[in-house]
Formats: structure tokens, sequence, C-alpha cells
């Protein structure tokens, strides 16, 4: 099929390694990629649970909960990509909250959703690779009923763990870094705003979602999307289309 103009919410990396003629990718571009390959942002980790409870019979008021150690968000990035032993962040969501039919009448559904690095899960064997994610699933658990007074255990019908490994395998995102480059030093949204013609040279394709110029985030998504639109049909309305 062929288009005018392509937003692609995909990591540029797949896309120069399986989408595009490596003669069409500008020596620019390659080498951005090269170096921004190097701070993939941190590595996604999520507990999907099937509940036989209703959130209200759970004591689940809201839609979501954050668990942090710490209010200085550089310690506590610093405190999750230090691994099991350091990483108590997770993100508890209810889909009921939102959705009450996110799940058949009597019961809820939700997920845990943190962050880790690479090494952590790439220097696990496989016979150890399981019983990890299992760990880390029961961590979570445990933080929702110690620090939030509410306890799920008994009523998990079903459960699913996705490592960052299960995120590259079913998403194609590198190393599981579902939310892009990490925005730090050198690359930070400041510095990509600037560089928005330089950065993405490649004629009728520009980025959208967390590996574009605003980074990750639900709002910097949505904000991403809206820019890259109005740059569109700005390009178009210029070619006379």
């Amino acid at each position: 099929m062929e288009c005018d103009y392509v937003r692609a919410n995909i990591n540029p990396d797949i896309i120069h390694a399986k989408m595009m003629p490596k003669e069409l990718i500008p020596e620019r571009e390659k080498k951005l990629s090269a170096a921004r390959g190097k701070n993939y942002s941190a590595r996604m980790y999520t507990v999907y649970v099937g509940l036989n409870k209703t959130a209200e019979e759970l004591g689940i008021k809201d839609y979501c909960i954050f668990f942090a150690d710490t209010s200085d968000s550089v310690q506590e990035y610093k405190n999750i990509l230090g691994g099991y032993d350091s990483n108590n962040f997770t993100i508890f969501l209810c889909n009921n909250i939102v959705n009450p039919d996110a799940s058949p009448a009597g019961t809820s559904m939700g997920f845990f959703t943190s962050m880790g690095n690479r090494e952590e899960w790439s220097d696990l064997s496989p016979e150890d690779y399981v019983a990890y994610k299992n760990k880390y699933a029961a961590k979570f658990i445990r933080t929702l009923k110690e620090r939030a007074g509410i306890d799920i255990e008994p009523y998990i019908e079903e459960i699913c763990v996705a490592s960052p490994w299960t995120f590259a395998r079913y998403l194609g995102v590198p190393e599981g870094a579902v939310y892009g480059y990490e925005t730090a030093e050198w690359d930070a949204m400041m510095a990509r705003m600037m560089m928005l013609n330089d950065d993405y040279p490649i004629k009728g394709l520009r980025p959208i979602g967390a590996a574009g110029p605003r980074g990750d985030g639900y709002s910097s998504a949505y904000v991403c999307g809206r820019l890259m639109a109005r740059l569109a049909l700005r390009d178009l309305k210029e070619e006379g289309r």
C-alpha cells in the first residue's frame, strides 16, 4: 500500500533495521539512532491479574495508584535501575474503576507495572527466568497489601507476568524499552524539540509516541501526535497537496 505520509508509532531502530532500504537512510540518522540506542529508556515489567471479586469488594477505589520510596525522582530512578533489592516502584491500575464492564460481573481486573534495567534481565539463566519474574510479581502484590491495605492474592484467578523480553518479543521494541530512548543529558526533550528538522530528515516520515521528540508518558505521547500531525499537514500544504 502506498501513501504520501507516514507517522510512525514505532522505534526508529526497527524502521531502519527492518522496514527501509539502507541506502535511503541518511548517514546522520544512522549515527543518531546508534547514539540513542545506547540509552534506551527503562525496560518494562508488568503483572496482569484477573480477580474473582469486584473492585468494591476488594477495597479498590482508585484507577491508578503509584508506589514509590521517595519524592526525589532522581533517587527513585536510581533505585529502579538498581534491580530487585532496591526497586520498590510500581503502579497498580484497576480497569474496572473507569470501565465497570472491563470484566464479567462479580469480577475485576488490573495490572502492576514497573521498570528495570537491561542487565537485570539479560544475565538470568533460562532456568532462573520464570522464578525471577514470579518473585517480582509477589513483591508488587505484597506492596499493594502492605501500603494500601488491599489484599488481592487470595482472589487471583488468572495471572500473567511480562518481562522486558516479553515486550521485546510481542511488540518488537528493542530490549523491552517501550518508552523509547532515555530523555537525559544531550538527548533531553528540549534538545529534541529544537532539532525537529535536523533529527528527522527523512521526507514523509515523522515519529510519534514514546520514541518521538517529547519522550515517554501519556501526555507527551498525545502532544507529540498532535504536533506531528500539524507538521505533516504543513509539509503536505507546502508541496501543494
